[in-house]
């Protein structure tokens, strides 16, 4: 009767572990699988840091500085086509920051532009955004065509240069140059404001009359 119950036992035993192998197995395998799809994932993000990693600095800042302006053109036209002003009032916003921006006044531009615009009735923000004619990078050429042009008005010699890089230009620099060089490069600035703002007056009303056929159709 014992060596029964103990054969019946170990019969009970076997199948006991028969059965649990198979959950083992499984168990097991899952296991392998997750391991394997985090390794997989974890070289997935290795490869990509390294791509990055290797882009030139250069590239990069150039793909930001695009991406940059191209989004705030984007802005701008978009408000330029949401805008309910005349086309007149666009064109003498136009004018006014552009006569605004000829002047080496760097922080006093959008303000005096503005100041302008409420003046003769045109619209403020066209203005403020038309005072960026001159920005860091064309403050030095435009600048520099300012003081010839108010050189040769004065009948002055030219025998002094500007600073012609945006790393350069500054009120200490502009200062330093002297009051003969400040009135030229002044009286420069008005001739070439007054001549650009009179163009933009224009060039404004024509591109905001398209515009607002357009949205009328």
């Amino acid at each position: 009767m014992g060596a029964a119950l103990d054969r019946s036992a170990r019969a009970t035993d076997s199948t006991d572990k028969d059965d649990a192998s198979p959950v083992q197995t499984s168990s097991s395998r899952t296991l392998s699988n997750q391991d394997e799809s985090r390794q997989t994932i974890s070289s997935r993000v290795k490869k990509t840091l390294a791509r990055r990693r290797s882009l030139p600095n250069n590239g990069l800042l150039k793909r930001l500085d695009a991406l940059y302006w191209q989004r705030l053109s984007r802005y701008f036209y978009v408000r330029f086509l949401r805008m309910s002003s005349s086309p007149e009032a666009i064109a003498r916003g136009v004018a006014a920051g552009i006569f605004a921006g000829s002047f080496p006044l760097m922080g006093l531009q959008i303000i005096i532009g503005v100041a302008i615009a409420v003046m003769v009735r045109g619209n403020k923000a066209i203005a403020a955004a038309s005072t960026w004619i001159s920005n860091p990078l064309t403050y030095g050429p435009l600048f520099l065509l300012n003081f010839h042009v108010g050189r040769w008005l004065l009948r002055q010699p030219v025998t002094t240069d500007l600073p012609i890089s945006s790393s350069s230009w500054s009120w200490d620099a502009l200062t330093s140059m002297g009051l003969s060089v400040v009135g030229s490069l002044m009286v420069g600035s008005l001739v070439v404001g007054l001549v650009a703002s009179f163009v933009g007056y224009f060039v404004g009303l024509a591109i905001a009359r398209r515009v607002q056929r357009a949205k009328h159709r």
